[in-house]
C-alpha cells in the first residue's frame, strides 16, 4: 500500500483514499501512517471542513428561516445586546476552556473511535448534528463507490447490445436502449 499510494510523500495527504480514511470514524486516528502524513491529512480535512462552514451555515439558516413562521422579533437596543453579552461572559466564567475544540472537525477527532464494525454512512447520518461541516465533507468523499462493478456491468450490457448485427445503431438510440435496459426494474 505504501508503494501504490506513495504514503511516504506529503502529497499523499490530499489523496481521496487518505481523506476518506480520516473521515471513517473507526480509522480517523490513522494508526500506522507516518506522523507527518497523519498531521498533513488532518490538516487537509480541517481545511476542507473550514471551507464547508459557510455552506453549512447557509443551509442551517435557510432551514430555520423556512421552518420559522413566527413574526420577526422587535429590534433590541444596544443596551440589551451589551447586557446579554455580559451575562454570557459571566456565565462562561470569563474565559474559554482551553480543551474546547476550535471547530467540529477537532471535536470529531477528539471523540472516541467508533467501536466494532460500523456502517460509515449510517454513522455520519446519526452524527451530522454534532459535526455538521465535517458531515458535509464526509458526504462528498464517502459517497464515491468503492468499486467499478456498476460501470463494468454497464459496459457488459452495452457490449451485448451493440454487436456486428447492430453496428448501425445511432448513438442516441443505443443510449436510450441501454438506459431502458438498466432501469426497467424501476417501473414495477
Amino acid at each position: 500500500m505504501r508503494q501504490r499510494f506513495q504514503l511516504d510523500s506529503q502529497s499523499a495527504s490530499t489523496h481521496p483514499l487518505v481523506v476518506a480514511t480520516v473521515l471513517d470514524p473507526q480509522l480517523k486516528r490513522l494508526q500506522g501512517f507516518p506522523e507527518g502524513l497523519r498531521n498533513a491529512a488532518h490538516g487537509v480535512v480541517r481545511d476542507l471542513v473550514n471551507a464547508a462552514l459557510p455552506l453549512v451555515a447557509a443551509q442551517e439558516q435557510d432551514a430555520t428561516a423556512s421552518s420559522s413562521t413566527s413574526p420577526p422579533a422587535a429590534k433590541r437596543s444596544k443596551m440589551e445586546d451589551m447586557r446579554s453579552a455580559v451575562l454570557k461572559f459571566l456565565a462562561d466564567g470569563g474565559t474559554e476552556t482551553p480543551d474546547e475544540p476550535a471547530n467540529d472537525f477537532d471535536a470529531y477527532l477528539s471523540a472516541p473511535v467508533a467501536p466494532g464494525t460500523v456502517d460509515v454512512l449510517q454513522w455520519w447520518d446519526e452524527h451530522k448534528v454534532y459535526y455538521p461541516a465535517t458531515a458535509h465533507v464526509a458526504r462528498q468523499f464517502l459517497s464515491v463507490p468503492a468499486t467499478s462493478v456498476e460501470s463494468e456491468r454497464l459496459f457488459s450490457a452495452t457490449g451485448g447490445l451493440i454487436s456486428k448485427l447492430r453496428s448501425r445503431l445511432l448513438p442516441e438510440t443505443a443510449e436510450i436502449l441501454i438506459f431502458l435496459n438498466k432501469n426497467i426494474g424501476l417501473l414495477d
